[in-house]
């Protein structure tokens, strides 16, 4: 696309890209904590990870469904 579009499009793309390279450490870190008992310091990570974690995948499929007409 041109335009407007495909500057929003870009900055959705990016923005995933950074963010989900970014969560995978995060959400091991979190899980491993949990998995040790240690809620206490699970909860601090688990508070910065899920809302990273649902952005990631709210925007994969938007960029899938901003892309998919082209395919």
């Amino acid at each position: 696309g041109d335009g407007i579009m495909k500057g929003i499009y870009l900055v959705i793309l990016l923005t995933h890209i950074v963010l989900s390279a970014a969560v995978v450490p995060l959400v091991l870190v979190s899980f491993s904590r949990a998995l040790a008992e240690k809620f206490d310091k699970h909860k601090k990570i688990a508070r910065i990870t899920l809302p990273i974690w649902l952005y990631v995948t709210l925007t994969g499929v938007i960029v899938y469904v901003m892309i998919a007409p082209y395919y």
